[in-house]
């Protein structure tokens, strides 16, 4: 979950962003984000009033829509989320955010977050054509170094794993 947000008009309400991986493949992940309005304490407020609210990925919409509420009866209302798939390719960090614009005795709220997906290390495999030490591989990514899991070295005579 990223930082929750309190809203404009009133701190006893907050705005959440949650977000997993759902899913992962060699080139792609399925990602979940949900958004969640929560009372943190004091009196309920409510709304018949459809109020609007969206979730964005690198600027664009993903999930929009309108709720009303009622506090009286529960403490976190799920708005909405969005479940789907995202290219590596199209970049590592993904700028998400969620809007929720309540009546005006709480006013509205804008959560945000920088999520960077982690890089699972799968199979590293070296063509050589020479001979092979044996050793440790290390993969520099964005969030640090990495021990890759395992190494495979290309001979002349097949693949194999070094130990």
């Amino acid at each position: 979950m990223a930082n929750p947000v309190n809203f404009s008009n009133n701190s006893q309400y907050e705005l959440q962003l949650y977000y997993e991986i759902l899913e992962e493949q060699s080139e792609r992940a399925r990602l979940k984000v949900t958004l969640k309005m929560h009372k943190k304490s004091g009196d309920g407020y409510w709304t018949d009033l459809q109020r609007p609210w969206n979730i964005k990925i690198n600027g664009s919409t993903k999930a929009s829509g309108t709720t009303s509420y009622n506090f009286n009866n529960y403490w976190t209302l799920t708005l909405g989320s969005w479940t789907g798939w995202h290219n590596y390719d199209d970049g590592m960090t993904l700028a998400l955010s969620g809007y929720m614009s309540g009546h005006s005795s709480i006013g509205s709220a804008i959560a945000t977050y920088n999520w960077t997906l982690p890089i699972e290390l799968g199979n590293m495999y070296i063509g050589t054509s020479g001979g092979v030490k044996h050793g440790q591989v290390y993969i520099g990514t964005s969030s640090g170094v990495k021990k890759a899991k395992a190494v495979y070295i290309g001979t002349s005579s097949g693949v194999k794993r070094s130990k």
